[in-house]
């Protein structure tokens, strides 16, 4: 070598490789184009292992159960139970005894003893769904549960310990009915502690071809039928004509 000459590179196999970027299961599971929405899922992708709470707000159609059950298969609770709770089928004589559960003789009728859905869960996820449709009473029941992290069967003396991930939706504007007071302020400022809003289809015409394919799969894959391809050129499928704002439809 001669003289102030640069020694030589080292040998390609002693360098490092360089670092690859992670794979988003929550984008994988949850697909879209829409560029805003794909901003708030890489957010979201951060706190999928963490035991934080997740409020899915969007209107109706718009993917809110779709999504909480991809959280769910994302994360490092995925062989854990997934318990999905309907709050719109829930009135305050059955939210103890579907939630926490009762004793052998709590109540007339019962003549076993049951766990509760949040009991059910484990350590996996709970999805709230519907949250504002709780009343101000079960809301204060559940709060209570968030602040001490157990809770109790009906008619029982020992403690469960609430270790599930909750993870929450609304169609409804809860900052609104907070104003309102028609829902609990202290239980919203629980419960919104990492949230997402998803915008409706309309304003994500780009995911909706995509989201039409994926629906046919699945429900080829549940009957047990091959799935015909789905294209913009040439389908089987009649497109409905929109109207144009300001006209005649």
């Amino acid at each position: 070598m001669r003289r102030g000459a640069s020694p030589p590179p080292p040998e390609a196999e002693s360098r490092p490789d360089p670092p690859r970027r992670r794979h988003s299961a929550l984008r994988a599971l949850f697909p879209t184009r829409h560029r805003p929405l794909l901003q708030e899922l890489s957010a979201l992708d951060r706190a999928l292992d963490l035991p934080t709470t997740v409020l899915i707000v969007g209107e109706s159609g718009t993917g809110k159960d779709r999504l909480a059950r991809a959280l769910h298969d994302a994360s490092s609770r995925r062989d854990r139970p997934f318990v999905r709770i309907d709050a719109a089928n829930l009135s305050d004589d059955l939210f103890e005894s579907e939630l926490f559960g009762h004793e052998r003789g709590a109540f007339t009728g019962a003549v076993t003893a049951k766990p509760g859905l949040l009991e059910v869960a484990e350590e996996g996820t709970a999805y709230l769904d519907e949250v504002s449709s709780l009343s101000p009473a079960a809301q204060a029941k559940f709060l209570r549960v968030l602040q001490e992290r157990n809770f109790r069967r009906l008619g029982g003396l020992t403690s469960h310990p609430f270790r599930a991930r909750l993870v929450v939706s609304s169609r409804r504007d809860l900052p609104s009915l907070v104003a309102q007071g028609a829902f609990r302020d202290d239980f919203f400022y629980r419960i919104d502690v990492v949230s997402i809003r998803l915008p409706r289809l309309a304003d994500r015409r780009e995911d909706v071809l995509p989201l039409a394919r994926e629906f046919l799969r699945e429900s080829a894959r549940a009957y047990g039928r091959p799935a015909r391809r789905v294209s913009r050129e040439r389908s089987s499928v009649s497109w409905p004509r929109l109207p144009r704002s300001g006209g005649s439809s």
